[in-house]
């Protein structure tokens, strides 16, 4: 796995958050957070090498750290598009540096409200656990990075939940003040995310089957289960490989105990 995880310098001064970064890294992959040094090869780049000395030191305890000898790289401009009004300079550097490897890059919460996802070659982790769209739900889908991910099951169909324990409050947070008809395109987005993370992938052949109440149906990578966003409720919806409903589910995958036998809530396969 080609790949190098740098931390943006709006981390640094967020130790609470560094501390969530290095959780979820510790708890769903094997990243290693790349330093550079010396420090002052680059000392002008850097919020300050004390700085870099004190996240080496912490990335060491986490067991986190991955050197990197500056003189053991050619600096060259990276082959890469760069947002230089939300990529500091450090990071720049940082980037020729590595070249053409693909790089994982966490942004501080100061830089969360733009929402930016990166390019092919730079992909941007905004908020851990309430970003939209997001690359962690992309990892997941394509089996990529992450190889600590649980695999959904008819036990536990979102197997992930820590991964999607606060997108219920999120949407919550973006219905206030909604009709019911406005809250729909949300929860569309909130739950895509949710299964996105359980490693869910969108069904389109499935979903021309089902065309009415049920706009989208999902299918876990092995195909035993498929999904539907309740638009009701903001739920979701597992049925098993036949397209039988199981139940209802919260996006941190708790049953409801709405299992419908009827046969009204089956889709086609």
């Amino acid at each position: 796995m080609n790949i190098s995880v740098l931390l943006d310098d709006s981390v640094f001064g967020d130790k609470a958050y560094r501390k969530e970064i290095y959780e979820f890294i510790k708890r769903y992959t094997n990243w290693k957070i790349t330093i550079f040094i010396p420090y002052n090869a680059i000392a002008s780049c850097y919020v300050g090498k004390s700085a870099q000395a004190v996240l080496s030191q912490e990335l060491l305890k986490e067991g986190l750290l991955n050197i990197v000898h500056v003189a053991s790289v050619d600096v060259a401009a990276p082959s890469r598009i760069i947002n230089k009004c939300l990529i500091s300079e450090q990071v720049i550097t940082e980037l020729s540096m590595l070249k053409d490897i693909e790089v994982i890059l966490f942004f501080g919460q100061s830089k969360h409200c733009h929402d930016y996802k990166g390019d092919d070659k730079l992909k941007v982790i905004n908020s851990l656990y309430t970003e939209l769209n997001s690359n962690i739900a992309k990892f997941a889908r394509d089996g990529r990075y992450m190889d600590k991910l649980d695999t959904p099951s008819r036990k536990s169909p979102l197997p992930n939940e820590d991964l999607c324990k606060d997108y219920k409050c999120l949407q919550d947070r973006m219905c206030t003040g909604l009709a019911q008809n406005e809250k729909i395109s949300i929860y569309i987005k909130v739950a895509d995310e949710v299964l996105g993370r359980n490693g869910f992938l969108l069904d389109k052949l499935t979903s021309a089957k089902n065309k009415g109440a049920i706009r989208q149906i999902y299918h876990s990578k092995d195909k035993q289960l498929f999904a539907s966003i309740d638009v009701e409720h903001g739920a979701i919806e597992i049925f098993d490989k036949d397209g039988r409903h199981i139940d209802e589910f919260t996006y941190t995958g708790v049953a409801q105990n709405k299992t419908d036998n009827t046969g009204k809530h089956d889709i086609i396969i």
